[in-house]
């Protein structure tokens, strides 16, 4: 005689269908992980990009106009302003003049500096920053920064 035999159904065990959930969450959550780090760096890498090509432009149009100590450049139609009480002299000695714009929904700090006197040849230089979290505030020391620099000879301003 033959006893009964028993068959399992084909369907899925409570324990399997929970472990199936488990792996599945585990990667929603690595993705969205990925996803927030790379909104991140891409808004990080968008604000270099963004700071670097102002200091370019200014460094530039600083450059054509003889880097003079009354270089202004509101005079761009860039919508750049001076913070008013911000001139002086840094640590090195040098003057500074500093000014504020918006580019790309992007607060930026523009300082721009040179030596005193007319030393040969000139030293210019930008320096653009951006608040860590990209809005509207007070500028820190710490605060993320692109800071160029180029050389004028003082004579070759444009005509």
């Amino acid at each position: 005689m033959h006893g009964k035999r028993y068959t399992r159904a084909g369907g899925m065990t409570l324990i399997e269908a929970l472990i199936g959930m488990m792996v599945i969450s585990i990667a929603a959550v690595g993705t969205m992980r990925y996803q927030f780090y790379s909104t991140r760096q891409m808004q990080q890498s968008r604000a270099e990009i963004t700071a670097t090509r102002i200091a370019q432009l200014l460094l530039a149009d600083w450059k054509a106009h003889g880097a003079t100590f009354n270089y202004d450049p509101e005079l761009l139609n860039m919508q750049i302003t001076h913070i008013s009480g911000s001139d002086g002299f840094n640590a090195a000695g040098e003057v500074y003049k500093t000014y504020r714009t918006v580019s790309n929904n992007l607060p930026l700090r523009i300082e721009l500096t040179r030596p005193v006197g007319y030393p040969r040849p000139i030293r210019i230089k930008a320096k653009v920053s951006w608040r860590t979290d990209y809005t509207e505030g007070e500028f820190k020391e710490g605060d993320p920064s692109v800071e160029l620099t180029t050389y004028a000879r003082g004579d070759e301003a444009a005509n």
